[in-house]
């Protein structure tokens, strides 16, 4: 398959990238600010991937709409609930450190979103993946429960770290291992991620409420 990928010098994007190379695809890269470069050739091929933010792909895929070989890939689908029946929506669920394990290649496709007969396709686009169906709400459940909110730990953990001796202290630790989940990973996707499903006003709630709580002990 001919296959083009927007976002590909993202996290996500340079994953599929490899994977897609790897399963024998032909493969090309567009960066961000190449947008208008992939849209002038869609023609040329089978599917365009979409990993970018949900806003992002959403614009493309209003104004797009003759072209139906769009596959988008990210972690909150409301925002592509508007485009069911048009677009292949997937979901993998691995990134760069993880993609090469193969328990770990598991992607979902969310099957109320996606075009009839999209299980055959993205089997073909991805045949090293394990296929995971499940139907918008579910993959939504699925998500808000092991990605946002370890996320929101995990960055909450981050924002709690505070400066002094870094002492082999067994609380610390435990901070800093939760802390370390966000590392490296793009703070735009985690950011998102947090505002779709509703976590990311609690966190900074939950970051002043400490912050002004330490300021009255201290002072």
């Amino acid at each position: 398959m001919r296959i083009a990928v927007l976002g590909s010098g993202g996290r996500m994007g340079s994953t599929l990238m490899e994977v897609l190379l790897e399963a024998g695809h032909d493969v090309v890269g567009f960066h961000r600010h190449e947008t208008e470069d992939m849209l002038y050739s869609l023609e040329e091929y089978d599917l365009a991937v979409l990993s970018i933010p949900p806003r992002v792909a959403d614009e493309i895929l209003s104004r797009e709409r003759k072209y139906l070989g769009f596959v988008e890939v990210c972690a909150s689908k409301s925002l592509m609930r508007k485009h069911s029946g048009r677009i292949i929506s997937i979901h993998p669920l691995y990134g760069p450190m993880s993609y090469k394990e193969p328990s770990r290649r598991n992607t979902v496709l969310v099957k109320d979103i996606s075009v009839e007969g999209s299980l055959g396709v993205v089997k073909r686009m991805l045949p090293r993946d394990r296929i995971i169906e499940m139907g918008f709400r579910e993959h939504d459940e699925f998500v808000l429960h092991n990605l946002a909110v370890p996320y929101a730990v995990s960055l909450l953990a981050s924002r709690l770290l505070g400066p002094g001796p870094h002492l082999p202290v067994s609380a610390r630790m435990a901070l800093e291992s939760m802390a370390s989940l966000v590392h490296g990973e793009s703070m735009d996707v985690v950011t998102d991620m947090l505002q779709a499903y509703g976590v990311w006003p609690i966190i900074e709630a939950a970051v002043r409420s400490l912050e002004e709580g330490y300021r009255e002990v201290v002072r």
